[in-house]
C-alpha cells in the first residue's frame, strides 16, 4: 500500500535524545511521519495520544499507525499544562512510597494497560503493534503479576506485539552511559520489523545512521550522562535531516 502519512506513538524508545526507529522510518520512506512519542509516557497516555492525534490530523485509510507500547507500572498525568513524564512510579522522584502503598496495585496496572491496548486496537487500525517490554513486565515475580483470573481475562485479550530485543543495544560501544538502545539499535529494529514487513527501504551499511553512531562512539564526552546528553542535543541541531515531526 501507498501510504501518505505515517503515526508512531510510544514512549523514550520511539522519541528520544538520538534517533529511534520511529526517526528511521522517516528518513527512508521520505513519507511524512508524525511522532507522538513521549519519553516516560506510559500506555494510558500513549492512547490518549493516539485519540489526540487523531482528532488533530484525522486518519486516514491510507494512513499508517505504528504504536510501540511501553512498561506497565506508570502513572499517566496532565499537570500544569503538561504531561507529568516520570516513567515507572518504583524508579522516580515524584511518585513516592505512600503514592505506591495508598494507589498501587498489580490488578490496576493490568485493567488499566490492557484496556487501553485493547481499546486502542478495537477503535483505530494499528498497522503493527510493538512493545518496548513484555507485556506486563516489571519487578514482580510472575506467580504474583499471573495469580487471579481477572489478570489472566485482561492479558488474553492482548493483540500480538513484537518485542524490541534489548540484546542489540550496545550503547554506542559502550561509552554511553544512558542504556537507551542505541542508534544501530534502533536500526536493526527497523530493518527487522519494519522495513520487511510493510516493504519500506532496508537501511544499509555505511549509511547516515551509521556514521552518526560511529561519531559519537568516537567522541562522547565520558564524565557524564548530563553533558553527553547536551552533546548528542547540540550534535544532531546540526543535522539537516528530515526527522519525524512531533
Amino acid at each position: 500500500m501507498n501510504y501518505k502519512r505515517i503515526f508512531t506513538f510510544g514512549c523514550s524508545f520511539t522519541n528520544w535524545t538520538w534517533p529511534t526507529w520511529a526517526d528511521v522510518v522517516a528518513v527512508q520512506t521520505k513519507i511524512p511521519v508524525y511522532n507522538g512519542g513521549l519519553a516516560g509516557l506510559g500506555n494510558v497516555g500513549i492512547s490518549y495520544r493516539i485519540l489526540e492525534y487523531d482528532m488533530k490530523y484525522h486518519f486516514q485509510q491510507d494512513d499508517l499507525i505504528l504504536v510501540m507500547w511501553t512498561n506497565w507500572s506508570r502513572e499517566d498525568r496532565y499537570l500544569n499544562n503538561e504531561w507529568k513524564l516520570v516513567g515507572n512510579v518504583f524508579n522516580n522522584n515524584f511518585y513516592d512510597s505512600e503514592f505506591i502503598k495508598k494507589y498501587w496495585s498489580w490488578e490496576n496496572d493490568v485493567i488499566k494497560n490492557a484496556s487501553s491496548i485493547i481499546l486502542t486496537n478495537k477503535s483505530f487500525h494499528i498497522g503493527e503493534n510493538y512493545s518496548a517490554f513484555e507485556y506486563a513486565d516489571i519487578e514482580l515475580d510472575k506467580e504474583i503479576r499471573y495469580e487471579s483470573d481477572l489478570q489472566q481475562f485482561y492479558i488474553n485479550q492482548l493483540p500480538t506485539s513484537v518485542i524490541f530485543n534489548f540484546g542489540t543495544n550496545c550503547n554506542f560501544n559502550n561509552a554511553c552511559l544512558d542504556s537507551h538502545p542505541d542508534i544501530l539499535a534502533h536500526v536493526k529494529f527497523y530493518n527487522e520489523n519494519v522495513a520487511d514487513k510493510f516493504n519500506f527501504p532496508r537501511v544499509l551499511e555505511e549509511s547516515c545512521f551509521h556514521q552518526w553512531q560511529q561519531h559519537l562512539e568516537n567522541n562522547l564526552p565520558r564524565q557524564n550522562s548530563e553533558l553527553q546528553k547536551a552533546y548528542i542535543k547540540e550534535y544532531f541541531r546540526t543535522k539537516n535531516h528530515s526527522f519525524s515531526k512531533t
